[in-house]
Formats: structure tokens, C-alpha cells, sequence
């Protein structure tokens, strides 16, 4: 046992790295205990007076209510450290530990942790390095609660665990957990859970077997999961927006962004976002994926077929810069057809996929990034439209008002945040061939002549 108890402290992420005499000293200073299943270990209340390490087993820290209510905080398995917290502050437990397998531990009395934490700077750097990411966890798991929907949690948990598995590449993780283990860290029933897992493993991400979730499709959890992008949120920046990488999906479109003109010019800002993404991911996570997948790759398509330049794409948002008006609504109208047919699938099959914003303006590019107001009216331009439409502002209307296949019905004028002047705004269709045809023959042929022209038309009708 003493062998085990060095070979676990020594590879720990608390003291793995450390002087072998103090890891010799502070496995010396160490005793064991083992407990059976579900045996309680300490509860909230009780003095924190040691700090545990797992030798096997597995143990869980929860809060539990006066009314029979638990929410998991985590689960440590061989090689972790824990209750280092109520050890520094001196308070009592505010948590409960338990036994959930048949577990041996190692305790370290507070004397002798704080010993060896005077005689080592290394190690106090590692207590701060693991507080600040304790503390990093908990706003996350805050945010995650307050913000998010349960399939995304539920995806961010499994990605999660998987990742602590240390699987190779190739591999396909095997998560020995229980579903009522994995509700109770998100601070929901089982039930919930098990619905969407069942709808995942109908999907092929995931296979449900005894105590056990095998994870197939680790790309379609790593997309559900990925965080949102701040412009989600409503907060594109002041000014300017720096080219992020994809967060999910490749880029396609466009020359390579080493080959972007630097300096200060005017282009027009297409920016494209997916409407009522987070409502239709809980109606539907698994088709609301493929048809984003697949709608993404008509965006990306469509911005290189007009010639535009794609300088953000994550998650479900896309910005990309174009040269000229009306190949920026040329692609537009062209995503919004191809977007229609992709990857149909579930009750909301038949939602428009995209809305889209184009501005045109003075932007200031250089090195990775595009600074002016351009980038803030285009993306605000899309929270205003709908799932399948286009609005456009009035730079973009006035350079394509002699269109006669485009219809540009004015909406209204509007302040936007972090804009200083006022925008107005317009929606943007296409106009079907007849009434286009019809324009132009208004425009260009006399009114007396136009019953010969729609004479010969009815001739050539029924030849």
C-alpha cells in the first residue's frame, strides 16, 4: 500500500512534477482508508481538516437540499486530489463526498499539507494553478445553467468526460457513468437526460449499454457543444472583430486570408447567422446539425461563387466581405435558395435556415483584423431579419435601386449599438421573371406600342 500511495501522489496533477524528497515526505506523512459503495465520506458541516486522494474507486462531490434534492459538482477517480479548499480556509465542508464504488483513499492531514506548502514554492504555485481553474470551472458550469439548453449541456458534459478518458484519436470513448450520475451534474432528472441520449443513439453518436455511454460520433457532440460565439450574445465588440478561425466547420470560400489588401477601403459586409438556432437544436439537435452542415457548405459556396471573401466563420454565424454590391446580394439570394433544400429533417424541416445582413462602408483592414461600424450594422442587420430573409441598409439599396429583379420595400430607420448614425433599413427579395420582364418592358417600350408587344407575345404563345 505505501508503494501505491507514492506511485499515486507522485503522478497527481497536485504534486506530479515535485522534488522526489518531497513527494517521499509527504507519502510518508499520508494514511489510507477505504470505503465500501455509497459509503458517505464526509458531509456538509463537518471539519475540513484533511486532504484526499483517490487510489481507486471513484468518488463523487455533491450538495444535497433539506427536501432530498442533489446536484453533483464532480467525480474524482485514481490519481485526484481533493478537499484542498476547506484545508486552506480553515472553514467546515460546504460539500458531501461519497463512495460511489467500492474506493481506497489517501489522507493528508492539514499540518502536514501546510508543511510541505511553506517548504515549497512549486507546490504553492500548483495550489493556486488548481484554485483558479476550480473557480474557472464553477462561472462556466454558472453560465452553462443560466444560458444554455439542456443538449447542449448534456453534450458538453459527455465531450467533457470523454476528454478525461485520454483516448487516442482512433478511439471511441467509453464513459463508465450512469445516467442519474450524469443528471445530477446538470441539475436535471434522468428522465431529460435519457430522452436526448436515446434521440443520440437513434442519430449514431452514442450506443447505451449497462453503467456505460460509448461515444461514435464525437464531431457531432464537439459541434453541439462548441460554444457560442460572443455576437450570440449581442456583443460584437465597440468597433472591430478579429478573424477567428472556423470553430466547427472548414473554410471554403474565398482566397486564403494571408492574400487580404490591408488599408482602409470600402467593401460590403454580408453577414449570415442561423435563425431560431437554439429553439430548433431542442425540437430536433440531431437534424438541426446536419441541416446547419449542410447550409453552411451552400454559404460557403455561394460567397465563392460571387467572388466574396469569407473573414469569420464559427458556430452557426458567418461574415464575409465582397468588392461589390450586387455580388454581395447575388450570393444572398443564392443561399437562401440552396439553404431551403439541405438536410430537411424533423417538425422543423420546413424552418428558414439563415437570415441575412449586408452593409456597405468604409472598413479599415489591418493585419487580422477589420476595424469600422461596416462589421456592426451587417451582423445587427441579421437580429433584425427573419429565418429566410435579407436585409440590407440604405448604402446597399441605393447602389442596387435600378435593379429591376430585386424588390428593396423600405422598413424603417433604426439605431443600433456601438453605431453612431442612424440606419436605414430595407428588406430585399427577388422579383419573379414575369414582373421583372414586365419592368423592364415599362421602362423601355413606349405605352402606346406595348399592345403590339404583348400582341406578338400571345402569337409566339400558341405557334
Amino acid at each position: 500500500m505505501p508503494g501505491q500511495v507514492h506511485q499515486v501522489i507522485e503522478n497527481s496533477y497536485l504534486f506530479s512534477g515535485l522534488d522526489s524528497k518531497l513527494i517521499d515526505r509527504i507519502a510518508a506523512a499520508a494514511t489510507t482508508r477505504t470505503l465500501a459503495a455509497n459509503e458517505l465520506l464526509f458531509q456538509k458541516g463537518d471539519p475540513a481538516d484533511a486532504l484526499w486522494g483517490v487510489l481507486s474507486g471513484r468518488v463523487v462531490i455533491e450538495m444535497r437540499s433539506d427536501d432530498g434534492k442533489e446536484l453533483v459538482l464532480e467525480a474524482f477517480e485514481e490519481g485526484d486530489v481533493f478537499g484542498e479548499v476547506g484545508v486552506l480556509d480553515f472553514g467546515p465542508r460546504h460539500v458531501a463526498a461519497t463512495a460511489e464504488l467500492p474506493s481506497k483513499l489517501f489522507r493528508l492531514e492539514r499540518k502536514h499539507f501546510l508543511e510541505h506548502l511553506q517548504s515549497s514554492p512549486e507546490l504553492c504555485f500548483r495550489v493556486f494553478s488548481l484554485l483558479c481553474s476550480q473557480l474557472r470551472d464553477t462561472s462556466e458550469t454558472l453560465e452553462d445553467t443560466a444560458l444554455y439548453k439542456l443538449p447542449k449541456r448534456l453534450a458538453k458534459k459527455l465531450t467533457s468526460l470523454s476528454r478525461a478518458n485520454d483516448c487516442n484519436d482512433d478511439d471511441e470513448p467509453v464513459l463508465h457513468v450512469v445516467q442519474s450520475d450524469i443528471a445530477r451534474m446538470l441539475g436535471v432528472n434522468r428522465e431529460a437526460v435519457n430522452r436526448h441520449l436515446r434521440e443520440w443513439e437513434k442519430c449514431g453518436w452514442v450506443s447505451l449499454k449497462h453503467r456505460q455511454i460509448v461515444i461514435h460520433d464525437t464531431r457531432s457532440l464537439a459541434d453541439l457543444a462548441a460554444p457560442e460565439p460572443v455576437a450570440d450574445r449581442g456583443k460584437w465588440g465597440s468597433d472591430s472583430i478579429g478573424l477567428l478561425p472556423p470553430a466547427t466547420f472548414s473554410e471554403t470560400a474565398g482566397p486564403a486570408l494571408d492574400t487580404v489588401e490591408h488599408g482602409r477601403r470600402t467593401v460590403s459586409i454580408l453577414a449570415v447567422d442561423a435563425a431560431e438556432y437554439s429553439g430548433l437544436l431542442m425540437s430536433d439537435a440531431a437534424g438541426t446539425l446536419k441541416r446547419l452542415r449542410e447550409g453552411l457548405a451552400a454559404v460557403d459556396k455561394s460567397i465563392a461563387d460571387f467572388g466574396g471573401q469569407l473573414i469569420w466563420h464559427a458556430g452557426d454565424r458567418v461574415l464575409a466581405e465582397f468588392s461589390d454590391t450586387s455580388a454581395a446580394m447575388q450570393a444572398a439570394l443564392a443561399i437562401q435558395v440552396s439553404a431551403k433544400g439541405t438536410g430537411k429533417t424533423g417538425k422543423d424541416a420546413s424552418a428558414p435556415l439563415f437570415r441575412i445582413g449586408i452593409h456597405t462602408g468604409q472598413a479599415e483592414v489591418g493585419g487580422n483584423r477589420y476595424l469600422g461600424e461596416t462589421i456592426n450594422v451587417a451582423t445587427s442587420l441579421t437580429v433584425l431579419a427573419t429565418g429566410g430573409g435579407i436585409l440590407v441598409s440604405g448604402q446597399v439599396r441605393d447602389a442596387l435601386v435600378e435593379s429591376a429583379s430585386l424588390e428593396l420595400p423600405f422598413l424603417g430607420n433604426h439605431e443600433f449599438r456601438n453605431v453612431g448614425d442612424i440606419i436605414s433599413v430595407y428588406s430585399a427579395r427577388a422579383v419573379p421573371m414575369w414582373r421583372s420582364l414586365y419592368l423592364r418592358l415599362d421602362a423601355l417600350v413606349p405605352r402606346r406600342f406595348r399592345p403590339l408587344f404583348v400582341g406578338a407575345a400571345l402569337i409566339l404563345a400558341v405557334s
